[in-house]
């Protein structure tokens, strides 16, 4: 090795075409390349499966199935009063 840097010619990068392949069915995002849903097995409240889309960043209710906008916390937190109300109406 002689010592001295390699040089190397400037690269010239196309830029990324994203092709429209569905709608998120959560957000109707018209960007979604590959829509991806995360399952978590969580066991409170109580034992359920816990989705998330990766896309747009939105967790999906248990028992209403509706996609929240919400963290995982907020989301064991409404669950846990939920719970609670419906433990008094009994």
């Amino acid at each position: 090795m002689s010592g001295k840097a390699i040089k190397y010619e400037p690269l010239h990068l196309q830029p990324v075409k994203v092709e429209h392949i569905a709608d998120c069915d959560d957000c109707g995002a018209t960007d979604v390349l590959n829509r991806t849903v995360c399952y978590t097995l969580v066991d409170k409240p109580h034992t359920h499966w816990r989705e998330k889309c990766i896309n747009c960043k939105r967790y999906k209710h248990p028992e209403t199935g509706e996609w929240l906008e919400i963290t995982a916390v907020s989301l064991g937190r409404q669950l846990l009063q939920e719970k609670s109300k419906a433990k008094q109406l009994n």
